[in-house]
């Protein structure tokens, strides 16, 4: 792998990262949103349509939350074979991808449905997307906008 390679694909993954936790910080648990509706991790809702999707979706959350990525992606691509339009488990998907191909797939994916998703997911997988053009600027206005949420 040559060095642009590398500092590209690190980049990719650290950035992914960085979405990961604030797509995260954006999913409290049902005590959390019982408790409070107003707080800040409330306002980024996961928007699909399907139950089973739903509960797989936070299912794979926990695994990828500890570091069982591979596990994680397997899950995640299930709950998107519950609800194909669920962008949010599609962005999931290419963070958790296991090659360049599946996160081009899955980010393509996530990018086509994300008119059906919450601002603040459209926000995060435009980040992702742009992240993946290599485009910083909107990348990072993508970001600011969902952190002003």
């Amino acid at each position: 792998m040559n060095t642009t390679t590398y500092r590209k694909v690190t980049y990719l993954l650290v950035a992914g990262a960085l979405a990961a936790l604030l797509a995260a910080c954006g999913q409290p648990s049902q005590d959390a949103m019982d408790e409070s509706t107003d707080s800040a991790a409330a306002k980024i809702p996961v928007t699909t349509t399907s139950d089973e999707a739903r509960e797989l979706y936070m299912q794979a959350r926990t695994l990828s939350d500890d570091l069982r990525i591979v596990d994680a992606n397997v899950v995640f691509q299930q709950a998107v074979a519950a609800d194909d339009s669920f962008a949010m488990g599609h962005y999931m998907v290419a963070l958790t991808a296991q090659s360049n191909a599946q996160f081009f797939e899955a980010i393509g994916k996530a990018d086509e449905r994300a008119i059906n998703a919450s601002d603040g997911e459209q926000l995060i997988i435009a980040a992702l997307v742009a992240q993946s053009e290599n485009d910083q600027l909107a990348q990072r206005e993508a970001l600011e906008q969902a952190m002003g949420l």
